[in-house]
């Protein structure tokens, strides 16, 4: 579940002070790390002297002591040059006592420090994640028609039909867009548009317009006042809903970062700076963990330390990139070593990006954004199929063949749909194959946004669609898929001529009944006959 943003602001102050209030016991530990090295000189003590300093250089500079991270730095880097020598002189064991002294009176001052841990006051709580619409329209028996449409989609719809009340309710809630009739626009409302394209809390809202024609002027105006989609009136709802989904997927958590860490504190601070920024985390501190992760979490990007004992993040892309599966999930390292050349050969072996744990939040939220947006894109050129924008055939089977391998490894259960579009050929043979792929697209954006984020759904072949409904019982699948049937015949196909209704029917299996890739789909779709046979539009299971 997504932290609010109140919750994530008392997290990031609850980790800072605690932080804080540790510093002491960090360089205490390190003291007597140090006594013990000076008494007894051996390869193993300067090597995790030199890992705490590079942990402190790291840590400390994300939790606002840039002077402790920089001399941490000096002394790591001191050490470093320590790490092959057996028997350093007398004058390099005196160095390192001093450079020790002058870090452990750094620390000390910061601690006695009376420093304040406010948790941000942020009364602004996003209504964008419950898929709210504001609707501005002066044609009130059209708009109802839209809502009607959208509303089927899963979005709530608030109607507003003067410029004034819509304007009150944008000042006190933030929805996921905003959509608004060209004719209503007035000097008033135009002022609170540019206000919005320059207020923070309106980041994740999107902004779309509709007009009775699309003059260039118009669409001017639209894009002036922070318009990220114009439509014309009698415009295909799968249009819009396709505008809303993206912008809802965006804010949403579409984006999951696995954060890879040895450090606790450190990985926890980046996990609240990213929840902040509405992405969802999950952190593994042991390497030896990164399969179950990958299986269960399906991160979009993973944001991994270079240095960690026994696995380093360099062995740990290497051995990620091993798996077809993964090798194309962006890969960011997140260290504090400054040497280019390092960072040039961890990337070299696998990584995409590399952002110095010095970075500003801010940056690293954009660094993640732009490298999560470009890896949605490419893998969807590979995987989607390009009209639904579904998994295609070979991609979904991949994904069933995985997730029967979770349910098998952890002892869940596991459903498979197949679904198929009742009298396709009859609607292509009356209204042409332009409205046949317009209800294909309907049927397919009904499923990305009525089903669950953990459903995945792929296009089986023509009007067929296949979905695996992880950690599922047969009953549960088949409420969840027959409120879906339900919903699609709800739908109103309009033409210029005609306006028409259609339905699905749908063949559900399970595992552990099933225990295979390929008796799985043949059961579900014995089942999918079965609805066909006995009268079309039903679920069977």
């Amino acid at each position: 579940m997504m932290e609010s943003n109140n919750e994530a602001n008392e997290k990031l102050a609850r980790l800072k002070k605690n932080y804080h209030d540790n510093l002491s016991n960090k360089i205490a530990e390190n003291a007597t790390l140090l006594q013990r090295l000076l008494e007894n000189w051996n390869a193993d003590d300067v090597v995790l002297l030199h890992r705490k300093m590079h942990s402190l250089h790291g840590s400390a500079t994300i939790y606002g002591y840039p002077e402790i991270g920089q001399f941490a730095a000096t002394v790591e880097v001191f050490l470093k040059d320590l790490l092959n020598i057996v028997n350093p002189s007398i004058d390099q064991k005196n160095h390192l006592t001093d450079l020790m002294n002058s870090l452990q009176n750094l620390v000390m001052k910061a601690v006695s420090d009376k420093t304040s841990f406010e948790v941000a006051d942020d009364n602004h709580q996003k209504s964008s994640l419950n898929k709210i619409v504001y609707f501005l329209e002066a044609d009130k028996a059209w708009a109802n028609q839209v809502i009607v449409q959208v509303e089927v989609f899963g979005y709530q719809v608030r109607y507003f039909d003067n410029s004034s009340s819509f304007i009150e309710a944008i000042e006190q809630s933030y929805p996921v867009a905003l959509l608004i009739d060209m004719n209503l626009l007035n000097e008033e409302l135009e002022s609170r548009l540019h206000e919005i394209q320059e207020n923070i809390h309106y980041k994740n809202t999107a902004v779309f317009f509709i007009a009775t024609h699309g003059e260039f002027s118009l669409r001017l105006k639209a894009v002036q006042l922070g318009g990220q989609a114009f439509f014309i009136k009698n415009f295909l709802i799968e249009d819009l809903i396709a505008k809303l989904d993206r912008s809802f997927e965006s804010n949403s958590e579409n984006c999951r970062i696995l954060i890879v860490d040895d450090e606790q504190d450190v990985a926890d601070y980046h996990s609240a700076i990213l929840t902040l920024a509405n992405m969802t985390t999950r952190i593994i501190t042991d390497a030896r963990d990164i399969d179950l992760a990958m299986n269960e979490f399906k991160p979009n990007l993973i944001l991994m330390d270079l240095y960690m004992p026994g696995c380093s993040g360099m062995q740990l892309a290497n051995i990620i990139r091993q798996q077809s599966t993964y090798e194309s999930i962006p890969i960011m390292f997140l260290s504090s070593e400054e040497d280019r050349l390092i960072q040039l050969t961890a990337m070299k072996l696998g990584a995409d990006d590399f952002v110095a744990k010095s970075s500003r939040p801010d940056y690293l939220v954009m660094a993640i954004r732009n490298r999560v947006n470009r890896y949605h894109t490419l893998r969807s050129m590979m995987v989607r199929d390009n009209l639904t924008g579904l998994y295609n055939h070979s991609f979904i089977h991949q994904q069933l063949d995985s997730q029967l391998n979770l349910a098998t490894r952890t002892n869940t259960c596991l459903c498979v749909v197949m679904i198929d579009l009742d009298d396709f050929k009859k609607i292509n043979d009356m209204h042409g194959h332009q409205v046949g792929d317009q209800v294909l697209r309907s049927l397919s954006l009904m499923m990305r946004t009525r089903l669950r984020s953990s459903d995945i759904v792929g296009r089986y072949g023509g009007e067929e669609f296949l979905i695996i409904l992880p950690n599922t019982l047969l009953k549960s699948a088949s409420f969840l898929i027959d409120e879906l049937r339900v919903q699609f015949s709800k739908l109103v196909f309009s033409l210029s001529t005609a306006s028409f209704q259609t339905t699905f029917s749908a063949g559900i299996a399970g595992y552990p009944e099933y225990d295979t890739t390929s008796e799985l789909i043949q059961a579900a779709d014995k089942k999918l006959y079965q609805s066909k046979n006995t009268g079309k539009n039903r679920v069977s299971f």
